[in-house]
């Protein structure tokens, strides 16, 4: 079911500060897979980076903390989005990037939601809402060049579920957000409960 934008804004608006770093990392995790698959014989150290990037904000959404190397990571994803065009903007291709101009595009912005999630750690917590809705954003319009409907479903599904927990477990911008809590969301995890109340 599709969701206006004001309807994503404000659900965005209303998560405590790690569970929009959470979710702007789920946006992130979704739209990853088409970055190789758009950017065939991507070099391994750009996939590489971009995991690493991503694994340290879930982390970070997951301790309630920051960690050290999210400038990196956020430069890191900015220089893979880059790096994703270089095919369709030089003669000379190092990287072997995509030559078909959607093909660079979409490979291109699949890795923008990691540089966001990034600048989402980094964000005070009042200021993190408009980094996460860019990471969303980015996945949204990834995932529809892509012609993925069901990220897209999934993106809308993750934000519903999470806002509705948050909500009825009274979670606050100093609750830590790990990424298994998605799978709880979906019911496709088997793992217990969080320490903190879920329902």
């Amino acid at each position: 079911m599709a969701r206006s934008r004001r309807w994503v804004i404000d659900h965005i608006e209303s998560l405590p500060h790690w569970a929009r770093v959470a979710f702007a990392a789920r946006c992130a995790r979704r739209v990853l897979p088409l970055f190789e698959r758009y950017w065939e014989g991507v070099p391994p150290d750009r996939v590489a980076s971009l995991a690493a990037a991503l694994d340290l904000v879930e982390r970070s959404a997951a301790e309630g903390r920051p960690l050290a190397g999210l400038e990196e990571a956020s430069a890191d994803a900015t220089k893979a989005a880059g790096a994703a065009l270089m095919g369709i903007h030089r003669s000379r291709n190092d990287e072997l990037a995509p030559t078909d101009e959607h093909a660079a595009w979409t490979t291109s912005s699949a890795a923008k939601p990691i540089e966001w999630a990034a600048k989402a750690v980094m964000a005070a917590p009042d200021g993190s809402a408009h980094a996460t809705l860019e990471a969303f954003v980015w996945a949204h319009d990834t995932a529809h060049a892509a012609e993925e409907i069901r990220i897209i479903e999934g993106l809308h599904d993750d934000l519903e579920g999470l806002s509705r927990v948050a909500h009825r477990g009274g979670w606050t911008a100093q609750t830590p957000v790990p990424p298994t809590v998605f799978g709880l969301l979906s019911g496709s995890c088997e793992a217990p409960r969080p320490w903190w109340k879920v329902w």
